[in-house]
């Protein structure tokens, strides 16, 4: 199971702030925490794959023409090699996606 840490990392607005993140280095043969060497690890790329997720996802809600959707889900952040990703499953693989669409009858 992978270890969860806190770490400090920059924001896209240079903002330092401390995310709980997954220690993806400690999974496997030699884990352990990744060292640091370069900085403080940006969320930019995080972000900017939760923004590309999310932004398919609503095309695709788009497409069916609901009236009123909802959207509900869980964003976890990982690191790994002193990258942070973000993780659409918790520590343990699970994660999940609640969607309710409303249409209204003629």
């Amino acid at each position: 199971m992978a270890d969860t840490m806190l770490v400090q990392a920059e924001t896209p607005g240079g903002q330092t702030v401390v995310v709980p993140v997954v220690d993806l280095d400690a999974i496997g043969e030699g884990g352990g925490e990744q060292k640091i060497a370069a900085g403080l690890p940006s969320l930019s790329g995080a972000l900017d794959s939760i923004k590309d997720f999310t932004g398919e996802l609503r095309k695709a809600l788009k497409a069916m023409q609901p009236e009123k959707t909802t959207v509900e889900f869980s964003v976890g952040f990982a690191i790994e090699a002193g990258k942070i990703t973000a993780m659409f499953a918790d520590g343990k693989a699970e994660g999940s996606v609640k969607i309710t669409m409303e249409w209204a009858k003629d």
